[in-house]
């Protein structure tokens, strides 16, 4: 697109930057191009903004990632009360990925049953390349040495987000780094509290104590503090 543009002047060009951490990488020449031959930068959140912004770019517009807010209506879930020793239904959902952090939710569990809080993990993500079966392996590795194997369930990619997330009690999204939080919204679209990162991006979409609870990126003691504190106002 940019050597088109180059040829034809009156081409208009615009480009998506999906993620945080993108547009700080860029090396000096993709920065010149894009500087001069960009009509717009399209940035998913404000925290990717202010990367193209400090990155040269100058005509950059934030548009969040949007959802079908009524297909996560699911409002009997948002009032059930999970009976008695029942455990608390986490569900996380997102590409098997060490930046999405699943190892560190690992951890997290870990913690909480050490403290006898009753819970079980869901994941579900697609492993779609071979850094993504890496992660997934050291994922179910890490299952085996933390004896978790009846607390947590990978269960691969899924077409059912709506009806995972309804049969949840939580949605916990542990990413190290995340441009927006995609499946943050759908999770409050559908009524679950959710537990997020203090990360630029997925922060700006829960007021701390509203929607959910905040912890401290890359924490996972924190993280478990989080969680116990919302199961013991489930």
């Amino acid at each position: 697109a940019l050597a088109a543009k180059a040829l034809r002047p009156g081409l208009k060009v615009v480009h998506t930057v999906h993620n945080t951490g993108l547009a700080p990488a860029w090396n000096p020449l993709r920065k010149a191009l894009y500087g001069r031959l960009l009509d717009y930068a399209v940035a998913i959140s404000d925290a990717v903004a202010q990367e193209c912004h400090a990155a040269g770019l100058r005509k950059v517009r934030a548009i969040y990632n949007g959802i079908p807010v009524a297909a996560f209506g699911v409002p009997e879930r948002v009032h059930r009360v999970p009976s008695a020793g029942a455990p608390l239904r986490i569900v996380q959902i997102g590409r098997i990925r060490p930046e999405k952090g699943q190892d560190l939710m690992l951890d997290a569990m870990k913690i909480l049953i050490g403290q006898g809080l009753p819970v079980r993990c869901d994941f579900y993500g697609p492993v779609a390349s071979r850094d993504e079966e890496k992660a997934l392996a050291y994922c179910l590795q890490k299952v085996d040495e933390l004896r978790l194997g009846e607390y947590v369930s990978f269960n691969g990619p899924t077409n059912t987000v709506i009806d995972n997330l309804a049969a949840s009690d939580l949605f916990v999204q542990p990413s190290r780094k995340e441009g927006f939080g995609l499946a943050v919204v759908e999770a409050m679209a559908s009524g679950l509290p959710v537990v997020v990162p203090d990360i630029p991006g997925v922060s700006a979409l829960v007021e701390d104590g509203e929607q959910g609870l905040i912890f401290r990126n890359n924490d996972a003691r924190d993280l478990a503090r989080a969680i116990a504190e919302l199961a013991m106002d489930a």
